[in-house]
């Protein structure tokens, strides 16, 4: 019995430190599949999401708008469209519309069923109160129902009032702008700030991205600071929509630093004869107020003017009571 014993003893422990390593085994290959499980789980989840992201994506491609962001304290519509404030805004807005449209014909975003949103920020009250002294307007009144009636226009058309402040007017296109651009729904985006230096900054951060730098369109109004004409973002002009000199230069025309002249009679032929236009060749020629608006269209559209020819000429261009005084001089001996 006892070499029955010693021979099985030896074979018991063999058998026991196996089952401990086939146990060992057994519980690695329990946890490996357990982490495995894990792993695919996860993974059928990113999987799912992805395709989430995808059908998400594909089926707001399919709804892309466009964005119009206006800084209304610099870039401002042209006169004539404050001559009746509520039939005007309507015009406006039309002719906005029509410009974006005839600009997207130009791209993928060729549809006339492509939503545009607008998006004016201004100083109403600031703002009228410039125009009413430049006689554009008659009184703030005006402001705030060509703003009423831009508004009622269409309902993707909105003229915000931002209350005084210089600063309130460039947070908001700011803002708007990024929110913008996070937007993939968004695919253009006509930026009118090219007035103020200010917005740079906020440019300059698309550059590198060729996708969005794609997306922004520069809008300019009045001249741009040539700054944003070296940013690489392509540059539009609407001419007939947006002024294309500024409030400032309208009120310097007609402001004087002079105290007021005495105003000379004027004989009965001298009226006539400039009533008719028939001044002499050698009179100085005379340079109205809203010709500088419209040497800046036409210089921009390329279109040959009258006015641009006169500038080439050596005759100077005088005020109309300097120009009739000059006139005056040189017809002293027939006119007595």
């Amino acid at each position: 019995m006892e070499l029955i014993k010693d021979n099985i003893l030896p074979q018991l422990d063999k058998f026991v430190e196996q089952d401990k390593e086939r146990d060992l085994l057994l519980r690695i290959l329990i946890k490996t599949i357990d982490e495995k499980e894990d792993q695919v789980r996860k993974l059928n989840y990113e999987l799912e999401h992805e395709r989430d992201s995808r059908l998400r994506y594909q089926h707001k491609k399919k709804d892309p708008f466009v964005t119009v962001l206006v800084d209304g304290d610099g870039a401002i519509f042209r006169n004539e469209f404050y001559d009746n404030p509520a039939h005007g805004a309507q015009k406006a807005s039309v002719a906005l519309q029509q410009e974006v449209r005839s600009h997207l014909k130009k791209t993928q975003l060729d549809a006339d069923d492509v939503p545009i949103l607008v998006r004016i920020f201004a100083n109403l009250h600031g703002l009228a109160g410039k125009m009413r002294s430049l006689d554009i307007i008659e009184s703030d009144k005006d402001m705030r129902i060509f703003a009423e009636y831009f508004n009622k226009s269409r309902a993707e058309f909105d003229m915000v009032d931002v209350g005084s402040g210089k600063e309130n007017a460039d947070a908001k296109m700011r803002k708007t702008l990024a929110q913008s651009i996070k937007n993939f729904q968004c695919r253009k985006i006509f930026f009118a700030g090219c007035h103020d230096a200010g917005y740079m900054h906020d440019l300059a951060e698309y550059q590198g991205d060729e996708s969005n730098k794609s997306r922004i369109i520069l809008l300019e109004t009045t001249p741009a600071h040539h700054s944003f004409c070296e940013m690489g973002y392509e540059i539009v002009q609407f001419d007939r929509v947006f002024r294309s000199l500024p409030l400032e230069s309208a009120l310097k025309q007609v402001s004087s630093p002079t105290s007021p002249q005495t105003i000379q009679p004027i004989s009965q032929e001298a009226t006539s004869l400039a009533n008719h236009g028939a001044l002499p060749a050698n009179s100085p020629q005379i340079l109205l107020p809203f010709e500088a608006e419209n040497l800046i269209s036409q210089a921009r559209s390329g279109t040959p003017s009258t006015i641009q020819t006169a500038q080439l000429s050596p005759t100077p261009r005088l005020g109309l009571p300097a120009a009739i005084k000059t006139y005056l001089s040189s017809r002293t001996p027939q006119l007595h």
